[in-house]
């Protein structure tokens, strides 16, 4: 019983210095030189950091290509949907029919292709048992 009592005298000196320190932070102690704040900040130091866009992927069949658009097709799911991207510069090797992987970023409402790859045959996934032995 001896040692609960000491064990409650030892937490609350503890938690009541606590209380004290952070009452005096506040005031500034003749040792010690009072800190002064920072001025406000103005309005162009305080812009918000750039919001991180998330980078996308996407691989289907192109149904559609120009210089500055490309559409295709893809299924989901046993579901066909279409997905249109902008282009930010033409694309070359890449026609009607072929498979491609895009990545892609959306801004201002439209998906904008950073890359479009052409997928090979081989490179398609394929079930481990339809795959060559070698």
């Amino acid at each position: 019983m001896k040692h609960v009592w000491w064990i409650l005298i030892v937490l609350s000196l503890m938690f009541s210095s606590a209380v004290f320190a952070a009452e005096t932070t506040g005031a500034a102690s003749p040792a010690t030189p009072a800190v002064t704040a920072a001025p406000p900040a103005t309005p162009q130091a305080a812009a918000p950091a750039p919001v991180k866009v998330p980078k996308m992927t996407a691989s289907g069949k192109v149904v559609e290509i120009t210089d500055t658009l490309l559409k295709m097709s893809r299924t989901i799911k046993g579901n066909v949907e279409s997905m249109e991207f902008v282009l930010e510069k033409p694309v070359a090797k890449i026609a009607v029919g072929n498979q491609v992987k895009v990545s892609y970023v959306e801004k201002e409402g439209h998906n904008v292709a950073l890359k479009v790859q052409k997928i090979e045959k081989s490179q398609r996934h394929r079930p481990s048992s339809l795959r060559p032995n070698s």
